[in-house]
């Protein structure tokens, strides 16, 4: 039997995977690098799994999924371009992950697991309205230098919003359901798919489950613009939760509420005419506030990932899915 190339060292030599956490081995290893699982019993062949897509692709489907929105300059029309973005960036992420998932032979029950009887849903709610407070308040004091010395470019962000209106485009209603549907619906769905499911399980099994909530979710905050803060934040809490609730299930429902009351807010401040002119007289009060925010939402925030933080030698998800799958049938 051919076995399979190292991962580390580019040669073929023999490797085996630990069946607690996931992680390779050299043969000789007498117990896991990772969770300290005795490797004495296990099989010689590695199992496909996460493992047979190389942590290159992801990093390729990443990249070509960052310039994604490019195209979208070549288009007057906002809602095509809005388009555009959506098809390219979410089609795109759908189509590898589909990929990734076939060549693995990974197990889609395994992967999504199931939301535990009686799931108390007061931490996740916790999480979202902390979340939200964290991201405003990140937001704003990393924009702070740029309306300090780049005040054209802060009115250009002010002057964005989630939501249109006749005075901007055509029909507003098309592109506001499609807003809606890509922020609600279509974005959870697919980055918590990709980033979650499949990037921060392959990242942990090749560097260790701390460099795979980290890495994962700096990629994530990377496509959040000037938000990344905020985005970096909440992809570390996604990914503990996940650790913590074994089913992806649970973060695509927080991440989708997440998203629904930042654009409730988008349209609330729409419809009370909210006026988006610069004033430099209101930065330090605003500044100040934005502190004040950041500090409350904190303890909240930080305090749920702490909480949910795997500890060494926790299974990622899809193993112990697996295992009670294969208890419960025995």
């Amino acid at each position: 039997m051919d076995l399979p190339q190292s991962e580390l060292s580019g040669t073929n030599e023999v490797l085996v995977y630990c069946t607690r956490c996931g992680t390779s081995s050299q043969a000789e290893s007498r117990f896991c690098t990772d969770c300290g699982a005795s490797l004495s019993d296990l099989p010689q062949a590695p199992p496909a799994l996460f493992n047979a897509v190389g942590v290159g692709w992801y990093f390729a489907a990443f990249a070509l999924v960052f310039f994604s929105a490019v195209p979208a300059v070549f288009f007057d029309q906002l809602f095509h371009a809005l388009l555009v973005v959506t098809v390219l960036t979410y089609g795109g992420l759908t189509l590898f992950s589909v990929w990734a998932i076939g060549r693995g032979k990974l197990v889609l029950e395994h992967l999504t697991g199931h939301i535990p009887s009686h799931y108390s849903w007061r931490s996740a709610i916790f999480l979202v309205v902390g979340m939200i407070a964290y991201s405003l308040s990140a937001e704003w004091i990393t924009y702070y230098p740029i309306a300090i010395n780049w005040p054209e470019a802060y009115q250009e962000f002010l002057n964005q919003r989630l939501f249109l209106t006749r005075q901007d485009v055509a029909d507003p209603v098309l592109y506001n359901i499609l807003m809606v549907a890509t922020l609600v619906v279509i974005a959870p769905l697919v980055e918590e798919i990709f980033f979650r499911m499949l990037v921060f399980p392959r990242l942990s099994l090749k560097w260790g489950t701390t460099a795979g909530i980290i890495v994962s979710s700096l990629m994530f905050a990377s496509l959040h613009d000037m938000a990344w803060v905020g985005a970096f934040v909440f992809g570390v809490a996604s990914c503990a939760l996940y650790m913590r609730t074994r089913t992806i299930l649970i973060p695509i429902a927080v991440h989708s509420l997440n998203n629904a009351l930042a654009a409730l807010l988008g349209w609330w401040a729409i419809e009370q005419g909210w006026d988006t002119t610069f004033d430099p007289t209101a930065l330090q009060t605003e500044l100040y506030t934005a502190i004040v925010l950041l500090v409350l939402a904190s303890p909240v925030v930080f305090g749920l990932i702490g909480r949910w933080w795997p500890t060494k030698g926790d299974q990622l998800p899809y193993f112990v899915n697996r295992d009670a799958r294969r208890s419960n049938t025995m």
